[in-house]
């Protein structure tokens, strides 16, 4: 940060160029594509007709809705976008490729017709219940895992078969705090994915940048990775037990 002490804000806001028009409703179509994301699941309880309606179409419906707003919304008779120019451009397709292959991978792992889930389960429960480990040793190794597991596959993966490996194990040691404690800390490390390009979508479009490489993502990643594993060993297990 001590390079940073001699910058001069003032220049770097008179070069910005001022908000536009087409600026703002840009903005407002975001806007807009994060409310459709989240509004559903509020509005569960209240208006169910419409949760399932907008929950049908899955979550790439917003983004395609905003996608077009983009494109049929002109400023200045100029659209906001333009398919061609952002496919050109602005869309790094390789990352998207990725992605892709990893969700498809995700889905496959999680299919009940497959069976992987339930074999991943009954191996795990089986190792750990005969080794009858302590509970802060299960607490480790449960972290750990989903730790490592989300940042090398789908977090939704790592969240599903982590937790139901956890819970029937933590449950037959008769500790209700450690089952509680244990699922929010995996529901929370599941969605610390920033160690491998499949781990998540914005690593992999980072990956491709020319700000930064698969190395650099993966040592400093790594060392954020150990970080939270630690901070939640410490922190947060002391939390969740004053809480629980």
């Amino acid at each position: 940060m001590s390079k940073l002490k001699d910058i001069n804000l003032d220049d770097i806001k008179c070069k910005l160029p001022k908000n536009s028009k087409s600026d703002y409703w840009t903005l407002g179509i975001f806007i807009f594509i994060v409310i459709l994301w989240g509004l559903p699941s509020l509005l569960q309880n209240v208006w169910n007709e419409f949760y399932t309606l907008l929950n049908g179409y899955g979550t790439a419906f917003p983004a395609i809705i905003g996608v077009i707003s983009l494109c049929i919304i002109k400023v200045y008779n100029k659209p906001l976008a333009s398919i061609a120019d952002v496919c050109k451009n602005g869309v790094p397709f390789s990352s998207l490729i990725m992605c892709a292959g990893t969700l498809a991978l995700g889905s496959a792992m999680t299919n009940e017709n497959i069976g992987l889930k339930n074999f991943l389960v009954d191996s795990i429960s089986n190792a750990l219940e005969s080794n009858r480990l302590s509970l802060f040793v299960l607490f480790l190794i449960f972290i750990v895992r989903a730790t490592i597991q989300t940042n090398l596959s789908s977090n939704m993966v790592t969240a599903t078969v982590v937790t139901t490996v956890a819970v029937p194990i933590l449950l037959a040691t008769g500790s209700t705090e450690f089952v509680l404690i244990s699922t929010v800390a995996i529901g929370m490390l599941s969605s610390f994915a920033f160690v491998t390009p499949p781990s998540m979508p914005h690593i992999a479009i980072s990956c491709s940048s020319n700000y930064t490489n698969t190395k650099q993502i993966f040592l400093y990643g790594s060392f954020l990775a150990i970080l939270v594993i630690i901070l939640t060993i410490s922190l947060g297990l002391g939390i969740g037990i004053v809480i629980f």
